[in-house]
């Protein structure tokens, strides 16, 4: 990856997230990725500082910057498992955060990166969704797509189990529901 250099100081010595979120999306474009990817990527780096802010109470300075550790981490990613968040959501929103810091130490921002062990989270790691408050009709439609009558390819298969577990999370059901 291309570094860029980021110094991300305000005159008060403060860490900018706000810079550091700028800059982040230059390193994004260094290195080729898409403007989808760019603006998905940005997107997960505000919520993850939202919630290091209003979980952890962490201020934007470099010193909380540096107090994410891998345990906070786990953390977070505990946090977007029980968010109820599809797999895919959870999975990029971990990516973005590798990436984001890969580009704080390949920038010299930091020298420990707490991603190091961040692994992407399977559907069994989801929470188990309570049924009984399902439509019958969409209940039929799970069963079905989880028997081994449905002749679907298991790609369009999960496609569309994804599909139905994010439009249930859309809809405020409480989470995922998993067969």
């Amino acid at each position: 990856m291309q570094v860029i250099h980021n110094h991300g100081y305000n005159e008060y010595n403060e860490y900018n997230f706000n810079l550091l979120i700028s800059e982040f999306k230059k390193f994004l474009q260094i290195n080729g990725k898409s403007r989808i990817t760019i603006k998905n990527y940005l997107s997960d780096l505000r919520f993850f500082f939202g919630w290091i802010n209003t979980v952890l109470g962490l201020q934007p300075k470099l010193e909380s910057l540096k107090a994410i550790d891998g345990a906070k981490i786990k953390e977070y990613k505990k946090y977007l498992l029980e968010s109820g968040l599809p797999s895919s959501s959870i999975n990029r929103r971990l990516s973005s955060l590798r990436t984001f810091f890969i580009s704080c130490i390949e920038n010299k921002i930091l020298t420990i990166n707490p991603c190091l062990n961040l692994t992407n989270v399977t559907r069994d790691h989801l929470p188990m969704q309570k049924q009984q408050n399902l439509n019958p009709f969409i209940q039929t439609g799970i069963e079905f797509l989880n028997s081994d009558l449905s002749d679907i390819p298991e790609e369009k298969r999960t496609s569309l189990q994804n599909d139905i577990y994010e439009f249930l999370a859309y809809l405020g059901t409480g989470g995922l529901v998993k067969p």
